[in-house]
Parts: structure tokens; sequence; C-alpha cells
């Protein structure tokens, strides 16, 4: 049955993935296959691995891991097959295959009826921050699968009590925070669903999460490497700063207001008022980075407006919700007091635990929903912001939409289902071609750059990072780094401007540029500083994606001297 809910929704998602199965590697999806190569020869210690990064710092993966190295062993078989493109690929389609599963399941748990539980789905399967990570090899989309099974169990605990499955509930949990820090406030949301009526029996309801915590508390540390400041405290102080809070809330916003279906949804359910309130405010906010003098408001007025826009859209949503006239028929049959009542069992044997409860006054029915859609909101302190850190949140957003819907009565729901969906895999495609852009692009700049000259038995070394340092090394270059080994006279150096931020002026050596090749093209960018697109970094801009022509990336060509 909820495999037959979930087809859709995979059909969806592998309509545009399955193309893109030799998309070459992009951002981390190196590193994570590295850690899973080297736990095939360590499996004890699988971030004990010397990594350069694009700041030249060599250091060892245990000491930037913000997180679990869970993700090595789960990608151990990848790498123990070869770790072809293709076969990560094909492995990450099976995961989001999981976890679109699961997000059906926990739908139908929660008191959706099929059609709902089939528009979950279709949501979760074409939002844009979905399908551009389903088509990467990092670990979000595993982190999700996880977090998504563990919230199904969770919700089977809750209406049957039993004890393997709170205890799968808790582990699997753990699994996700393991796998992705960003999904850490799931387990708030769990507490929240199973939070009890009296005190009394908080032990009885809440056991399930405290296995999740000591298993991530247990876990969290294990299998990093004895390198030195390889902990997550120490991961965690160099990594993050209060400082990067503004900047990255702006950035969330905007993300959720681009690439997240709740402010599209809002336009086209809220009536004209509302498109005319989003349409002052962007105008506002595009006056505002007009302005000259003022630096941050060039930088910060129209996303801020965007987040704003969101922010409305998600506040009018929960509205209704709250004081909706009523549900359907259909749908007030399967209602109970999910949250009102959470922690006693069903009064009649079998009956679903729903999230939609009736007869609700205020926020209770959603507020785990918003708390689950702030998810994202945990990587506030971290170096920068990317949308991929939305992605724990899709599940509620889609969630909330069925909910509203629910609440309130819309003649043309079919056809704003059919354009969210529509809308969601457009962009994401464009996403992934961005992407995949981007990848190319590196991937090339090795095969003409430096695989010839490894061949013709030059040493060559690169800097840079992500996949063109990765590809780089397997065609045998070595990585510069700020410190030594440092490229001898003869060598030839080749980088990667997108990518490098080391300090090579600064080094002890005499080099002269040969030539610098620029990689200039007109579609789709992801990362491009111009433009303003920045999915994976907030620090190249605010946009997802971005259409125009302009430069993908620049690799400069040295030789040093005697």
């Amino acid at each position: 049955m909820i495999l037959r809910l979930a087809a859709p929704a995979i059909f969806v998602a592998s309509l545009l993935l399955l193309p893109f199965l030799n998309k070459p590697f992009t951002i981390d999806d190196p590193l994570f296959l590295r850690a899973a190569k080297h736990a095939l020869v360590d499996p004890l210690h699988p971030a004990d691995f010397e990594q350069v990064w694009n700041s030249g710092d060599r250091r060892k993966l245990s000491q930037y891991l913000l997180g679990g190295t869970l993700p090595a062993y789960v990608l151990a078989p990848v790498a123990a097959l070869g770790g072809r493109e293709w076969m990560a690929h094909l492995y990450q389609l099976l995961l989001l295959s999981g976890f679109l599963l699961a997000s059906v399941s926990v739908a139908r748990r929660l008191g959706c009826d099929r059609r709902q539980a089939n528009t979950v789905g279709l949501l979760i399967a074409s939002n844009p921050v979905t399908l551009a990570m389903a088509a990467t090899c990092m670990p979000d989309v595993m982190a999700m699968m996880f977090g998504m099974l563990g919230m199904d169990r969770l919700l089977l605990f809750r209406e049957e009590r039993r004890w393997g499955a709170g205890l799968a509930s808790g582990l699997l949990l753990a699994a996700a925070v393991l796998c992705r820090a960003s999904t850490a406030p799931l387990v708030l949301v769990a507490a929240l669903l199973l939070m009890p009526a009296t005190w009394k029996r908080a032990a009885e309801c809440l056991w399930p999460l405290a296995v999740a915590v000591v298993a991530v508390a247990g876990f969290v540390s294990l299998n990093r490497g004895p390198a030195a400041n390889a902990t997550l405290a120490g991961a965690f102080q160099m990594l993050t700063s209060m400082r990067n809070v503004p900047r990255n809330l702006v950035a969330f916003l905007c993300f959720q207001a681009l690439t997240g279906p709740l402010l599209v949804y809002a336009l086209l359910s809220r009536g004209p008022k509302f498109a005319g309130v989003v349409a002052a405010l962007v105008a506002l906010g595009v006056a505002g980075s007009l302005i000259a003098g003022s630096a941050n408001l060039v930088l910060y007025a129209v996303p801020a407006a965007l987040g704003i826009c969101f922010l409305l859209a998600s506040v009018g949503v929960v509205g209704d919700i709250q004081g909706g006239a009523g549900f359907s028929l259909s749908i007030r049959a399967k209602l109970g007091h999910f949250f009102l009542r959470a922690s006693a069992p069903p009064r009649l044997r079998g009956e679903k635990a729903s999230l939609f409860g009736s007869g609700f006054e205020g926020l209770g029915s959603a507020f785990p929903l918003l708390v689950w859609l702030g998810s994202g909101l945990a990587a506030l302190p971290y170096v920068y912001m990317g949308a991929k850190y939305l992605l724990p949140g899709v599940p509620a957003a889609a969630l909330l939409i069925v909910l509203h819907a629910a609440r309130v009565r819309q003649p043309r729901y079919p056809l704003t289902v059919a354009l969210l969906v529509a809308l969601g895999w457009i962009s994401g495609a464009l996403i992934v071609i961005g992407d995949t852009t981007l990848a190319s692009s590196q991937r090339a700049a090795v095969d003409r750059l430096i695989a010839p000259r490894i061949h013709r038995g030059l040493a060559v070394w690169a800097g840079g990072q992500w996949a063109f340092l990765a590809y780089a090394e397997d065609a045998g270059a070595k990585a510069l780094a700020n410190t030594p080994p440092l490229p001898g006279p003869g060598d030839t150096i080749v980088v990667s401007r997108l990518d490098y931020y080391g300090m090579l002026d600064r080094l002890p050596i005499r080099r002269e540029l040969l030539h610098t090749q620029t990689d200039r093209r007109c579609g789709v960018f992801v990362l491009n500083r111009r433009l303003g697109a920045g999915f994976f970094s907030n620090h190249f801009g605010y946009l997802p994606f971005a259409i125009g022509c302009g430069e993908v990336n620049a690799y400069d060509l040295y030789r040093v001297l005697p």
C-alpha cells in the first residue's frame, strides 16, 4: 500500500535524476566517498585521513567533521564497488526512494487519507532542494531517510506502545543526526509528538528520545581518529560563530521563499491581496538595494524582503489552519486528539494517531510542524548557509499544505498542487543542470590541464577544493597546501579560482603565470557571485540558481621557477 502511494513521487524524482546518473561528482561528494574508501581499510577510523581544504589548511577530516562518521559506513558498498559516478548516484536514488516511502508512511500515520499522502510524497519529491541534493552523493538525503523512518517508528510507538518500535525510532533518529547534524531538531519534533499530558508519564512516553540522545552522544565522537583536536567540540569551535547568525538567518528565510513551496502555495491560494503585498515588499527590497550608500542594504534588502514574504505566507497558512471553519467529513472521520492527548493510548484498539486534530484552538495542531519546518535554523552559527539545510523541513512544508487544504476549501486545489509540483520539478531540474555545469567544468579542467602533464611525467599541484581537487588527485596531482610539502622548481601549479582561498601569494616559491583558462558560458549557474547564485553557500549569493551569461570558473596555470 505505501509503495503504491509513494510510486508517483518516486517516478517524478527518477524522471529527473536517472538522466544524470553519470553526472560528475560535485562539491563535497568526493569527501564522503573518500571517507567510505578509508573505512574499508581502517574501519575504526573512517575520518582519520588528511585533506587539504579550500583555505589551504592541511587537516584531518575528523578535525572538520561536525557530525558522526555513519555516512562512511553507509556509502562503503559504493566505495567497495569502485565508487564510479553512476554507482553513487544510483545508490543515492535508492536512499531517496526510502526517504519518500517513509514520508508517505508518516503522512498516513498522521491521519492523511490516500490522496493526501500521495500529495505529500509528490510535494517532497518535486521540491528543488530534495532533487538537487538527491543528485549529489552528500549524506543529506541519507540523513532524511533515517529521520523519516525514525518518525514513522515513533508514531507507531505512540499508537501501539511497542517497545521494539520505540527502540527503532530512537536509533533511527540518532542515525539521522549522525549523518547530518542539521536533522537534530527532528528529535525536538519527536518530543512534541510524544509529549505526555502529565509529567508522571514522561518516562513511559519519552524514553525513545533518551535512546536517541544517548546513541548520538555515545557515537558522535567515536571513530574520528587520534588527530589533535579531532573532537566534535573542536570542530564546532572552528566552524561556528554567532557572528554568522544574522546573514545566515536572512539566507535561510530567502531560500525558504524561493525553494520551499509555502510562499508559492500562499500566492496561489490566498488571492490577489496577498500577491499585492508580496509584490510591494519585493519592490521595496529592490529599491533598498539600489541605495549605494549602504553596503548592507545592497546585500540584504532583497533577500530580507523575500524572507519577510515567506514569514507572512507561513503566518497566513497557520492562521487559516487554526481559525478555519472546520474539516471535511472525510477527514473528520479520522481525526483524533493528537497533541492534546498525545500521551494517551488510542481509545479504540488500532485507532490511528492523527495530526489533524478536531476542535483545536490556538497553534496546537501546527506548532510541531512549524518547529519541523525551521529545522535548518540549527545551522545558523555555521560558516555559511546553504539551501541544503532546508531539506529536513521539506516534509513539514508538504504536511502544512495538506493540512491547510483540509481546513480551507479550495475549488482549484488540484490545479494548485499540479502547479507546485511542476514549478518545483522545473526549479530542481535547473539547479541540477547548473550543478552539472560546474562539476563538468572542474572535471574537464583536470582532464585538459592536469592529466596530460601527469602522463608526461611532470609534477602537478592542484589548488582548490571540492570535486576539482578530488579529480586532480585521482589523476596523480598533489594537493597544494599552505604548509610543506610545497612545489619545487619546474613543477606545475593549477589553481581553480572559484574554490581556492589558500595563501599562494605568500608561499616561499617563485612562479610565473603561463596562462589562464576561463570557462564562460550562458546557462544556469548555482555558484556565481556576479549573478547572485549561491545554492550551496550564501557567500556567493542568495538565489538558489540564476540564468544568464557569466564565468563558471577560471583556472590559472603556473610554472614554479628556481
